[in-house]
């Protein structure tokens, strides 16, 4: 089971999708913290251009949490079907139950590095590009990350369920 996860662990840490997933969300959270930044710098008036409006959007959005982690999901295992990945793994002797609990332990495991580094991009640009003012601080959001972080855990093992259940995916 370990040299299974082992495997995973490299597949996922060599997937493109993986890397595409981190490069997105780590330039979305950059451009709206710029764009934010720009808006106060041009509009002395907005009322959003401040740290505790970035902090806020995560802190106010629970589900954002939950469909990132199903979205991982679905980035991670979604060709498993297609590219034969189980076939090969049943084929040489792993039951389906230790491949759902790899896939399971390596989805948190990708997930968890996923959210740290989203987390820390966003924390890190509110901190550096906006002023420190309104009742929103960086702890309200590091505490609604571990407050949702088992809800995410959740969504994204039901993303493995749901790939896991559904034979094929849509080839078009």
């Amino acid at each position: 089971m370990l040299n299974y996860i082992r495997s995973e662990l490299y597949r996922t840490a060599r997937s493109r999708g993986f890397w595409m997933t981190l490069t997105v969300l780590t330039g979305l959270t950059v451009l709206l913290h710029v764009v934010l930044m720009l808006f106060s710098a041009k509009a002395p008036g907005f009322r959003y251009g401040n740290s505790s409006y970035a902090y806020s959007v995560l802190v106010s959005s629970p589900a954002l949490f939950e469909a990132a982690g199903f979205l991982a999901a679905c980035i991670l295992y979604e060709a498993d079907r297609r590219n034969g990945n189980d076939k090969n793994s049943v084929a040489f002797g792993i039951s389906r139950t230790e491949i759902f609990a790899g896939k399971c332990i390596t989805g948190l495991a990708a997930g968890t590095a996923l959210m740290a580094v989203v987390l820390a991009v966003w924390a890190g640009c509110a901190t550096l590009l906006l002023p420190q003012e309104g009742p929103v601080r960086l702890v309200h959001l590091l505490r609604e990350a571990a407050a949702v972080f088992p809800s995410t855990a959740a969504a994204l093992i039901l993303g493995i369920v749901l790939l896991t259940l559904f034979e094929k995916s849509r080839n078009k």
